[in-house]
């Protein structure tokens, strides 16, 4: 700590993150973290790209976006292209993170080939726990219990019972749940 500044000790430089965001609507999301993150000695930036927004996703160019995965009412092989190891080399996949975890890929291998609900859902919500204790995203959403929309985009305002949050998003075991509610077949 420099002047109020986290600094690399070697260097001296400051500390500094980027949110790189490709809509403007996103920005009352995450303008409350610079402030908290100034107090902590933390230079932050917002940079607001339109067509260099997708270029940048694609090769890891960034320190934070915001971003959602939406899911179907029966997880499966799309979690790979989200969370899988392979998928975390691949430029241009989903793994925007570049989650490269063992025990991640087991769970989705679990989710994708489950049997029957209970199997289905014991993986899913064993993936959703793992998921959430690497600190992988901070999540952004709380979504009510009767609503089962995915978040898209510029849609925030029009979909009801949305409150911005640092609480659980819109996960792959809401979906599942969802789905054994609704007595739906699984999907393949």
């Amino acid at each position: 700590m420099r002047d109020f500044k986290l600094v690399d000790t070697a260097t001296g430089e400051p500390l500094t993150i980027e949110f790189l965001l490709g809509n403007p609507g996103y920005e009352r999301f995450v303008l409350f973290y610079k402030e908290t993150l100034n107090r902590l000695g933390i230079e932050v930036t917002v940079r607001l790209v339109d067509v260099q927004y997708e270029n940048r996703l694609r090769h890891w160019d960034f320190d934070i976006v915001v971003d959602s995965w939406t899911e179907t009412l029966s997880p499966g092989n799309e979690l790979r292209d989200y969370w899988g190891s392979q998928a975390a080399v691949m430029p241009g996949s989903r793994n925007i993170i570049g989650i490269a975890n063992k025990a991640v890929d087991a769970l989705i291998q679990q989710v994708v080939f489950a049997k029957n609900r209970d199997e289905l859902m014991a993986a899913a919500r064993a993936l959703d726990r793992v998921l959430l204790w690497n600190h992988y995203v901070v999540p952004q959403w709380i979504y009510g219990l009767d609503t089962s929309v995915v978040f898209a985009g510029e849609c925030v305002d029009l979909i009801r019972n949305v409150k911005p949050a640092a609480a659980i998003v819109a996960s792959i075991v809401h979906e599942a749940e969802t789905a054994l509610r609704s007595n739906l077949p699984l999907a393949r």
